[in-house]
């Protein structure tokens, strides 16, 4: 008999051991603002936690306004580990707690 532990026992400890570790990220929410009369296209990225939003302007290079906003966020020192869709755009998600200027 094997004293080791079942592959579905090995699954139970880990997701006990993943449930009780509470990961904290800071979710940045990205906005497609639309040209107006006198400007160009641009995108919002808000970060409710510090309460601070910035606009950049659109980057046509690149596909949509969560890589837009990634591309942005990554030069500036921020670490990306996942991203959402929104009713109104998209959620960046990361593990770098900054404000936004």
């Amino acid at each position: 008999m094997s004293m080791g532990l079942s592959f579905i026992h090995k699954y139970q400890v880990f997701k006990i051991l993943i449930m009780s570790e509470k990961i904290n990220f800071h979710g940045l929410e990205i906005k497609y603002l639309g040209p107006t009369n006198t400007r160009g296209t641009r995108i919002k990225i808000i970060s409710h936690r510090f309460k601070e939003n910035i606009i950049i302007s659109y980057n046509y290079s690149l596909n949509c306004i969560a890589d837009m906003a990634i591309d942005y966020l990554q030069k500036q020192g921020f670490k990306i580990v996942g991203q959402a869709e929104t009713k109104e755009g998209y959620m960046i998600i990361t593990n770098t707690f900054k404000g936004l200027k």
